[in-house]
């Protein structure tokens, strides 16, 4: 998930995914690294969060995470 999204908020969208896919892994890759942005983000539902560039063995490494353990999700709302 990215947070600016055309036409839309990323952290929008994650608390409407929130409302029919609980436990779906939500990763934000953003540009945005400011304090604010990221708790908006963890309180919206996201359960990582990736500051662009994200290398591709980082990305990957945290999406294996998710695979590797399903019960990860922490989705705290």
């Amino acid at each position: 998930m990215d947070v600016l999204i055309p036409f839309v908020n990323g952290i929008d969208v994650t608390k409407e995914i929130r409302k029919s896919h609980p436990r779906l892994p939500v990763l934000v890759i953003t540009a945005y690294n400011s304090k604010e942005i990221r708790e908006k983000c963890f309180l919206a539902g996201c359960n990582d969060f990736l500051v662009k560039p994200v290398l591709p063995d980082r990305l990957l490494k945290v999406i294996s995470e998710y695979f590797q353990q399903p019960d990860k999700v922490l989705v705290t709302s």
